[in-house]
């Protein structure tokens, strides 16, 4: 009897030990399937960003809530090429700035993107007795091939979300020496509230810009 007990335990033990490890083996499971969402869903965000590229919110995406409200005009990037070349998964332990019950997940890519051009806006570039035209925003242009690597967060809100995913501005190098991070946003061919005040060097133009964009070819991949 004693041995009959002893056995019993043992054989309901081990069947704890698979239950358990059924249980990790699927979470794991689990976490892998939403990261390979979260690649699919900031592959679609990079093809977005691109100079040429529609400028359009795309479905199931909405604004970080840490970029709502900000007042000072961003710098801009004239991207024709972006690229994930690191990423960094972490659990927040609750959404409720998003009125999302529960943990989500944060995803920060470092991202390298190639542009054609960097816009600088006028408080940066200290342009002055330049204002802009109601509803707009003054800009000095540097048309000028660069790649850097901004870093990008992408929150996966859970798919009972209306919109899943929240994508934040990139963060990335300043301009100018002492100003700080940058603080930065990408610019669409159609992005009609820039206004450039200053071409550098001279004799750019919205349509040479256009032109170059088209010549570089522009692209969005993951490697």
């Amino acid at each position: 009897m004693v041995f009959a007990r002893g056995a019993l335990l043992l054989i309901a033990a081990a069947a704890l030990a698979v239950g358990c490890g059924a249980h990790d083996a699927g979470e794991r499971a689990s976490a892998a399937e939403r990261v390979d969402a979260a690649d699919s869903a900031m592959a679609r965000h990079l093809g977005s960003v691109l100079f040429l590229a529609d400028t359009a919110m795309l479905p199931g995406f909405r604004d970080c809530a840490d970029d709502e409200g900000s007042e000072n005009a961003p710098l801009l990037a004239a991207a024709v090429r972006a690229r994930v070349v690191g990423r960094r998964v972490a659990v927040e332990p609750n959404g409720a700035e998003y009125g999302v019950p529960g943990p989500i997940r944060r995803l920060t890519y470092a991202v390298e993107v190639a542009s054609v051009a960097t816009l600088v806006p006028g408080w940066i570039a200290r342009v002055a007795d330049m204002p802009a035209t109601e509803g707009k925003e003054v800009y000095v242009a540097r048309v000028k091939s660069s790649v850097d690597t901004f870093q990008v967060v992408l929150e996966d809100l859970g798919s009972s979300a209306k919109a899943r995913w929240a994508v934040c501005d990139p963060g990335g190098r300043a301009v100018t020496q002492g100003d700080g991070p940058g603080f930065w946003k990408y610019v669409h061919a159609q992005s009609s509230w820039v206004q450039v005040v200053r071409w550098e060097p001279e004799g750019g133009s919205w349509e040479k810009l256009v032109s170059a964009a088209r010549e570089s070819g522009g692209s969005s991949r993951r490697e």
